[in-house]
């Protein structure tokens, strides 16, 4: 393939409504919008670090595209190892960027083969990505899975809330607690006391500070399945997932790093028989629809976090889904499905 050019563009997105939870407060996401041209074809990639779990800047991300571009010598013809290679390597402290990249890539060559993203990826890709819904205010009867966020006000009124979802869906919905490491053993406790009569799948990270330790303790007194997230940036996750402890893991892969190393997170996940659940970033339409093609290709089948539709108002117009959808057809799209140039 013939390069052409590298480009790049900053990105800063308002919040429909700020997102909070037990830990922080989101109003607005900023990224960079890679255009990898190739062939004299565009693939686009979303890189978008997210506090607290990325340690790279944005300023970090542009300085590497900057070298990268130095490397990328024009009209030269690049194998795709090749530019897998160069991607790993100037973008191997910067996971976002390497995310973005990879792809940027794989855009191109499923275009250019005229299949999904996640098809070029693996041919026995999932047809559909089910979603999931956040409750951030609004009732929505098209999504039989909810996810809530506890840890933002009092124990009762995280209660009451539940309490009120619950009697205001129907029945079959299940609920995904997620409680941002918000809560000590002793709460965390009392709290699945006073919610375990309600459809619960699991809870996402319960405790202020999770060790084999404390995930035994509660394990021993509570029935509910747990999910880690945030605890997969920390040194310790892989101790907590080889515990057989957990029954969940939750990725959100935009800012994970390189597609070669999130397949290989996910096939050692799998040998523990943990399920995996795709959690957005809050990225840009193309770094969402970059998610929703992975959780495809991973033949995920669950719902995942990934219908930004209602959280962001630059959604409307671009994303191949609206809010009220509980899934996407994979196949109706080409490539990505959407480009910066479109």
């Amino acid at each position: 393939m013939i390069f052409n050019a590298i480009q790049s563009n900053r990105y800063d997105i308002d919040l429909i409504n700020p997102l909070k939870n037990s830990q922080r407060l989101i109003k607005q996401r900023q990224g960079i919008i890679v255009q990898l041209m190739l062939d004299n074809q565009c693939g686009c990639g979303d890189a978008a670090p997210l506090p607290p779990y990325s340690n790279e800047s944005l300023t970090e991300i542009s300085w590497a595209l900057e070298e990268l571009k130095i490397a990328l010598k024009h009209n030269s013809n690049y194998t795709k190892n090749d530019l897998l290679n160069l991607f790993s390597l100037y973008a191997q402290s910067v996971p976002a960027l390497h995310y973005a990249l990879d792809m940027s890539l794989y855009d191109i060559l499923a275009r250019k083969e005229k299949v999904p993203l996640a098809t070029y990826l693996n041919s026995s890709n999932l047809d559909c990505v089910s979603f999931s819904f956040l409750y951030n205010g609004e009732i929505n009867q098209s999504f039989k899975t909810i996810k809530v966020k506890f840890g933002t006000s009092s124990i009762d009124g995280d209660i009451q809330l539940l309490n009120n979802l619950y009697h205001k869906y129907n029945h079959d919905v299940i609920f995904r607690i997620d409680a941002n490491q918000a809560y000590d053993i002793e709460v965390f406790l009392d709290l699945i006391q006073k919610i375990k009569q309600y459809n619960i799948q699991y809870i996402e990270e319960p405790l202020s500070s999770l060790d084999i330790h404390s995930l035994k303790i509660i394990k021993d007194q509570c029935d509910i399945p747990i999910a880690i997230d945030e605890t997969i940036f920390q040194e310790n996750y892989k101790e907590l997932i080889e515990s057989k402890l957990l029954d969940y893991v939750i990725l959100k892969p935009s800012i994970y790093g390189g597609l070669k190393s999130i397949f290989e997170f996910c096939d050692y996940v799998k040998k523990y028989n943990l399920k995996i659940v795709l959690s957005s970033a809050l990225n840009s339409v193309i770094g969402n629809l970059a998610d929703i093609h992975l959780a495809s290709a991973l033949q995920l089948p669950y719902d995942h976090g990934l219908n930004n539709y209602a959280l962001i108002k630059a959604y409307q117009g671009l994303a191949p889904y609206n809010k009220n959808d509980s899934m996407i057809m994979i196949n109706d799209l080409l490539g990505l499905g959407v480009c910066i140039n479109d």
